[in-house]
């Protein structure tokens, strides 16, 4: 079930002060949203030496090697909501309604979020040991072009449903890719960071920024 709390949302729309009325139709929107959207991830693991995958693919970056720091193995993950958001932002920016677009571009990143992170719950549960939080291209100087690779290696075009385009950005746009590495230490637990510190991370315009000295 796809979910999203009004108080995501509302951080995702930077929003703090809202008013009664636009929490009802957040609400109202979420319920909806649930029936309406379709995710659909695919998981692959791979053994991992500290530089490379099994398969002989190695990521580029020092912050994915240091995110993956003494795990034993690394699952490549995307996970989508299918085409309807993107469908629905459109009809509604064309239709005139640029305020229930922005609304449904926010409750859809929230939801593709939280359907990785049940899916990711699920996956430490079932496999044991200890994971990492999920790492995605675009973190740090992890940069977007690996999107291609991990598209290709998980076949998303007819997996999922999911492509890169030319930008190395995915389609649909409520999709995501990331690395997730596993200790086998453990008992199903997930590391609660992404593995950085804000302050050192290049990725700016994250809404779960904290402040600079954290």
């Amino acid at each position: 079930m796809l979910r999203a709390t009004v108080k995501q949302v509302l951080r995702q729309a930077r929003v703090r002060d809202p008013e009664p009325e636009l929490v009802r139709d957040i609400e109202s929107a979420v319920a909806e949203y649930a029936r309406l959207f379709s995710p659909r991830r695919v998981i692959k693991r791979y053994e991992w030496n500290g530089s490379e995958l099994s398969n002989g693919y190695a990521p580029r970056g020092k912050d994915i090697i240091r995110h993956l720091d003494g795990c034993r193995s690394v699952y490549l993950f995307a996970a989508t909501l299918g085409d309807s958001p993107d469908k629905l932002t459109s009809r509604l920016t064309e239709g005139g309604s640029a305020y229930k677009a922005f609304l449904c571009d926010c409750i859809a990143a929230v939801m593709i979020e939280n359907y990785c992170d049940d899916e990711c719950l699920e996956l430490a549960a079932r496999e044991g040991g200890t994971f990492t939080a999920r790492f995605s291209c675009g973190y740090g100087d992890l940069p977007l072009e690996e999107q291609k690779e991990i598209c290709r290696l998980l076949d998303t075009p007819r997996s999922i449903g999911v492509y890169v385009n030319d930008a190395h950005l995915l389609i649909p746009q409520k999709s995501i890719t990331a690395f997730i590495g596993r200790k086998d230490e453990g008992n199903g637990e997930i590391m609660k960071t992404c593995g950085n510190k804000c302050s050192a991370c290049d990725k700016k315009d994250c809404v779960y920024r904290a402040g600079e000295n954290e």
